[in-house]
């Protein structure tokens, strides 16, 4: 607006001054590894970053005490030398991106995200969730089902199949014939 007078370098100063006021005040960029701690280390998860190539960058208390390894000690660790059979580009190119893997007792579904997912080479998040008691009830529930059936379709004085079980057969092997064309016979003894 004055002949001769240029403001843009009071607009670069009074820029910089509200960048350091706002973004760079004291404190702002020490909160990041406050967070990282109240988030991620009260998580019963195990998480572990895991660079593309399968190094460890960071893990979680909970990730420490399942590979039972010591901090230090997994600064420059492959995650497979911890993880038995883990294979992180078989994980990475499945379509859900899950899978399970048994670490002493117990079992693990493992789930991997990449940190920046326009960038296939970025580091991958893995969080390991216990799913022991989860698979140990359903393989109670098979075996009870088993169980069920065997009971519903057997005789308990003589153990032989019943009624019930015989009708289920004929009825399938009814509908075989009829999808063969085939003859069906009965014997009734």
């Amino acid at each position: 607006p004055l002949p001769g007078v240029d403001f843009t370098p009071l607009g670069f100063a009074a820029a910089i001054l509200a960048i350091h006021q706002v973004v760079l005040r004291p404190g702002v960029l020490e909160t990041i590894p406050l967070l990282r701690d109240r988030v991620l280390e009260k998580l019963i998860e195990g998480v572990v970053v895991v660079s593309r190539h399968g190094r460890i960058v960071d893990i979680n208390s909970a990730a420490v005490s399942l590979l039972r390894v010591g901090r230090n000690v997994l600064s420059s660790a492959r995650i497979s030398s911890y993880v038995e059979g883990f294979c992180l580009d078989t994980l990475m190119r499945s379509g859900n991106e899950s899978m399970e893997v048994v670490l002493g007792n117990r079992t693990y579904d493992v789930t991997g995200s990449l940190l920046d997912s326009t960038n296939p080479d970025s580091d991958v998040v893995l969080v390991f969730r216990d799913v022991t008691t989860r698979r140990e009830t359903e393989r109670a529930l098979r075996t009870a089902r088993h169980q069920l059936e065997h009971l519903a379709h057997t005789d308990p004085l003589t153990g032989l199949f019943n009624r019930r079980y015989f009708m289920m057969r004929l009825k399938e092997e009814a509908e075989r014939s009829s999808r063969h064309q085939t003859e069906l016979s009965v014997l009734l003894v």
